[in-house]
């Protein structure tokens, strides 16, 4: 996580923010692991390829999609 101070958004929905963000620094790092880094402007576009793909497999609002993470 970032190192500044927390501040709650008014938003309930989490990539409001995280796009206003995108929007205003598109090239600063939003995900370092393993010496592989990715931009907001990078994780973006991957967050909504990954977002079109559910939606093209019928996944709507309200449906649990489970997730499968390495460690």
């Amino acid at each position: 996580m970032g190192r500044g101070k927390y501040r709650r958004s008014d938003s309930s929905v989490l990539p409001d923010p995280f796009r206003a963000h995108a929007d205003r620094r598109p090239d600063a790092i939003a995900h370092v692991h393993e010496g592989t880094s990715v931009s907001y402007r990078e994780f973006d576009e991957r967050v909504n390829r990954c977002a079109r793909a559910l939606i093209a497999a019928g996944v709507g609002p309200e449906t649990r999609v489970g997730l499968m993470i390495g460690q």
